[in-house]
């Protein structure tokens, strides 16, 4: 072997080495770029990750928001409210908190890593005002069918609650954001059959319900 091959493969044996201490899994680093790929629409860290593409990554950001958008619509909007409600929710999002701890190793190459979520307080503190805002509106559609007025659509007027509430959030979300008491999620990342890994989708749906506080409107749904 000449001195010039030694020396390729040397390199190459180099190469090996530092590529596999490269592509050793950081679970806790994972789960952070899946976070802040889902919720911000952070994409670059989960790339990194994962080796997949920018539009794939934006598409799980895009599930995230219909998800919430239906979840929280219980009629069909007008196309402008629609994308209102979109962009609004887009940056609501975006100010989700959570911090990511250090990953500890289980069996079987799956980890735990544990979150501290403070929840956004937004809607329960903007509660009281929609509730006072839809209450003059229900009034002033009463004074006019006294007055002999014209009673509108019940469609029309589901639209201009939404409407409201839309108006209501997005005052709320511009005077900034206030957050509730820190509180404590683990989250499992399980190794799958062919190496890949992912994060439980019980410890998601647990963590989804821990990033917002919703106390005020429960609170409603049960009276």
């Amino acid at each position: 072997m000449n001195k010039k091959r030694t020396i390729f493969c040397i390199l190459g044996m180099l190469a090996v080495i530092l590529l596999g201490g490269c592509a050793r899994f950081d679970a806790a680093m994972y789960v952070q770029a899946v976070l802040d790929t889902s919720y911000k629409g952070e994409t670059e860290r989960y790339i990194e990750m994962t080796g997949g593409s920018k539009e794939e990554a934006q598409e799980i950001f895009q599930k995230k928001m219909k998800a919430t958008m239906k979840e929280f619509k219980t009629t069909q909007l007008s196309k402008e409210l629609e994308k209102q409600y979109e962009s609004l929710f887009g940056n609501i999002m975006k100010q989700m908190n959570y911090q990511v701890a250090e990953a500890q190793k289980e069996k079987r190459g799956s980890y735990i890593v544990k979150i501290t979520v403070k929840p956004m307080l937004l809607f329960d503190e903007t509660y009281d005002e929609f509730q006072q805002r839809a209450k003059a509106y229900a009034k002033e559609i009463t004074d006019q069918v006294t007055k002999n007025g014209e009673m509108p659509e019940e469609e029309l007027m589901q639209q201009e609650v939404y409407r409201i509430y839309y108006e209501v959030l997005k005052e709320g979300l511009e005077a900034g954001v206030s957050y509730g008491a820190p509180k404590d999620v683990l989250l499992h990342v399980i190794r799958q059959k062919d190496g890949t890994y992912e994060i439980a989708n019980q410890d998601v749906i647990t963590l989804d319900a821990m990033l917002i506080s919703t106390s005020s409107l429960d609170k409603t749904e049960r009276q």
